[in-house]
């Protein structure tokens, strides 16, 4: 069953051993990046090796919640561009999970690699058209209360980007009580 299911999943799996330094890859993971298969890829692939394939301007982002997961329990859950199997850099969002290994001899960190180039790519572009336009956008998640402003939104509104956080309050604040 789990064959199966990492068959025929778009997202790439991997595993790595915190004391070993190493990352075992999922062979759609290994698609994903362009990786090959050799005969010793049971014992994965050295972690510095694995970071080169991350963006030069991206590796620090991703060791910083790297470290915030493994320090302090912070969830690991980052995005960042990666080299792919077409020697492009693509956007990629990586989750994981570490816990203790069944010997009690230290950290296994296992997640997946989800290719998000296209949706990073489309957001970027309406930001980019939402800025020209001048259009403000709001969105109010009715689950948790929250709201979403882009940052020209606010600039219509006289604030600085990012200045309006994401509660209800601070929207109820700033429209109309008669609206």
């Amino acid at each position: 069953r789990y064959e199966r299911t990492t068959t025929g999943a778009t997202d790439g799996l991997w595993e790595y051993d915190v004391a070993e330094g190493r990352i075992w890859c999922s062979d759609q993971l290994k698609r994903m990046l362009g990786l090959t298969t050799r005969p010793d890829d049971a014992a994965g692939i050295d972690a510095g090796s694995f970071s080169l394939l991350i963006h030069p301007d991206d590796r620090q982002i991703e060791a910083a919640a790297m470290r915030e997961h493994l320090s302090q329990g912070t969830p690991y859950n980052v995005k960042y561009r990666a080299k792919s199997a077409s020697g492009e850099y693509r956007w990629f969002n990586s989750r994981g999970q570490a816990t203790q290994k069944d010997d009690g001899s230290g950290l296994l960190m296992s997640g997946s690699l989800a290719d998000i180039n296209a949706a990073h790519t489309a957001q970027t572009r309406l930001d980019l058209a939402t800025r020209a336009a001048r259009i403000g956008l709001w969105d109010w998640d009715l689950e948790t209360d929250s709201i979403i402003f882009n940052d020209t939104y606010g600039t219509m509104l006289g604030y600085d980007p990012g200045e309006l956080n994401g509660h209800l309050d601070t929207w109820k604040q700033i429209v109309h009580p008669e609206d």
